[in-house]
């Protein structure tokens, strides 16, 4: 049984969980039994989510996954705990406003790459490359390429890192979602 606050005995439960195509299938059915509208994403969910939320088709999100903003999401509600019904709002409006880092005038593109580097889904961090440490790098150089040439010790980056962070970074840019409102892919 895990204990409250487990957060590592709770990651492992979530990564054992996996919805096969016939569970999917079987919801879709029951959905459309019971005229609930619905949206299967035709790639990444997230990037779906974060289309709905952007266009004000979702107010928020209910996630446990932080990547979301980076997507574009705009209000989330984060590490919802269902026994006690709380969790942590989050707004990109609110980000600039936080102590522990400053995003005052930083663009979408500036915060996802100090996203991408801090580690994310589809890209592991540097090692000793947190959030503090990227915000603070890109909001001294503004783009990726300016943090390279800053890296003091270029033994820590991998050989093929700047190829999977343009690949991340394009990967959450320019992800094709369905657009309800167009009743197509955009």
């Amino acid at each position: 049984m895990l204990e409250q606050g487990d957060e590592a005995g709770f990651k492992k439960l979530v990564d054992s969980i996996d919805i096969t195509p016939d569970i999917a299938y079987r919801l879709i059915a029951e959905l459309k039994k019971k005229n609930i509208e619905f949206i299967v994403a035709p790639y990444e969910a997230d990037a779906q989510l974060a289309y709905l939320n952007r266009s004000g088709i979702a107010d928020f999100i209910i996630t446990e996954d932080s990547d979301l903003m980076a997507f574009g999401a705009k209000r989330m509600l984060y590490k919802l705990d269902f026994s006690t019904m709380t969790g942590s709002e989050l707004e990109v409006d609110s980000i600039p406003q936080q102590r522990d880092v400053n995003f005052n005038w930083f663009t979408h593109c500036m915060f996802l790459t100090t996203c991408i580097l801090s580690g994310c889904d589809y890209l592991n961090q540097i090692a000793g490359i947190g959030l503090k440490t990227a915000q603070k790098s890109i909001g001294r150089v503004t783009t990726f390429r300016g943090f390279l040439g800053e890296i003091s010790n270029k033994s820590l980056i991998p050989a093929d890192y700047e190829i999977s962070f343009m690949k991340a970074f394009l990967t959450f840019r320019f992800q094709r979602v369905y657009c309800p409102k167009r009743k197509a892919c955009v």
